[in-house]
């Protein structure tokens, strides 16, 4: 592994650490009720309503600070599948 390929693991290590944390924080339930309420409770890609939803950051630029629009809500499935796609 070379170094740069280390320290690219290592900071993804601690982000995924931190932002685990930041999932359980007040001011991240707070903007996730606000993002689930913008899309009706809907998933934006399927339309399922009757699911788990979660609410997927488009971007981690202004992690702890996001904007609403950097947020969207997704049902398990439809996550899954970005994630596998994109991520």
């Amino acid at each position: 592994m070379s170094y740069y390929s280390y320290l690219k693991a290592a900071k993804r290590s601690v982000l995924l650490r931190n932002h685990a944390e930041y999932l359980k924080s007040k001011e991240w339930l707070i903007i996730r009720e606000k993002v689930l309420s913008r899309d009706n409770y809907t998933c934006v890609v399927c339309g399922a309503t009757n699911c788990i939803l979660e609410v997927h950051h488009k971007t981690y630029k202004r992690h702890g600070k996001e904007k609403l629009y950097d947020l969207v809500t997704l049902c398990e499935n439809c996550h899954n599948e970005i994630h596998k796609t994109f991520c």
